[in-house]
């Protein structure tokens, strides 16, 4: 508790000095851009910005400590050199508190950014600059070189955008690599995480997953195709867009399956019925495998398989959980149903320490 009051009180002495001054880059707690201590939950979709050199500069090779792996795959994101106003940006993909920043050069040529600023957003549609306590902008001092660290603070900020807006650089296009300090300090022995959904609602969607990350078993008609499962999906009046997922009535094994595109942290999955039609799953099982993995698990993590208790209308939202587990693949095996053909719209919960 201690820790966490003086690091508060050395936010504000250096960002709301007369000039911003670098401070030492260690005991910062990342969020996790670090490619040595990635967050599984922030792909690299998350990722843009205004332009690129070419596609081995894009902007998921702006994580700190990134290196150099061929020319489809350089030391950090660079601009292209016409671009004279460059920016980057990276999604969170929830709020954060945010304390400061780390930025390094380019690891693979003499190019970094000098001076820059900051805007920061909660919904991505409005920006706000970081700015002093008399409104002035902050400007950073930046990079020198290609490796070095360079550590500010800022007031503690709410954020699940942050974009960068280089003003000043060295070489032929803006270049960085960058980290952000979190100050979501977690309390001692914290009794659990902080849950979230992960974005298959429509209503709350996550645009890193599109709909042909789903797939199926098979589906009774095009109009109930997999990506038709997001939870909240409606019947849009038209053919080929159902209230649902549901399978074909000659499916006696049906499936449903989601790529997240990353690695997440998962806790359990929220279900609905077919919102045109009276059909439902009431049990099933939750499969899942990690990226790069070619194996299946049970969510209960034995050799056991967990049945879990579904839904008995059309709309009412259930959710169930399981013991938490890190799976890019989620796979839901209805073994029980009402009516024709197994249907179903769910989401999945995840969670950050």
């Amino acid at each position: 508790m201690f820790a966490t009051t003086v690091l508060v009180f050395t936010i504000y002495s250096v960002v709301f000095a007369d000039k911003v001054s670098a401070i030492p880059c260690v005991n910062q707690m990342k969020v996790g851009l670090d490619v040595y201590n990635k967050n599984v939950n922030i792909p690299d979709k998350a990722f843009t910005s205004s332009s690129q050199a070419t596609h081995g500069y894009r902007a998921s090779r702006g994580r700190l400590n990134t290196r150099n792996e061929g020319s489809d795959k350089k030391g950090g994101w660079m601009a292209i050199h016409r671009d004279r106003s460059p920016w980057i940006k990276v999604d969170l993909r929830k709020p954060y508190t945010l304390s400061g920043i780390i930025t390094q050069g380019r690891q693979c040529g003499n190019n970094w950014v000098t001076e820059y600023q900051l805007q920061y957003s909660t919904n991505g549609i409005n920006y706000h600059y970081i700015r002093r306590p008399n409104n002035a902008l902050v400007t950073f001092s930046g990079n020198s070189d290609r490796n070095s660290k360079v550590c500010h603070n800022f007031p503690l900020t709410r954020a699940r955008y942050i974009r960068i807006l280089p003003r000043k650089w060295y070489g032929n296009g803006a270049s960085l690599r960058f980290e952000l300090i979190s100050a979501d300090w977690p309390t001692q022995k914290a009794a659990k995480c902080t849950e979230y959904n992960i974005g298959l609602d429509v209503d709350n969607l996550n645009t890193y997953i599109t709909d042909s990350a789903f797939t199926s078993s098979s589906q009774a008609t095009y109009g109930y195709r997999a990506a038709r499962g997001r939870l909240n999906t409606r019947y849009e009046g038209t053919s080929d867009k159902k209230g649902g997922w549901m399978a074909s009535s000659s499916d006696d094994n049906p499936w449903i399956e989601v790529d997240l595109q990353g690695d997440y942290s998962l806790t359990g999955i929220t279900t609905q019925g077919r919102q045109c039609g009276n059909n439902w799953v009431t049990k099933f099982q939750v499969q899942y495998r990690k990226d790069g993995d070619n194996n299946y698990f049970d969510s209960s993590g034995t050799n056991t398989a967990q049945t879990f208790d579904g839904n008995s209308d059309r709309n009412t939202e259930v959710t169930n959980s399981f013991p938490k587990l890190t799976a890019r693949y989620i796979r839901i095996l209805p073994t029980d149903w009402y009516g024709s053909g197994a249907s179903l719209r769910f989401d999945l919960i995840a969670c950050d320490w």
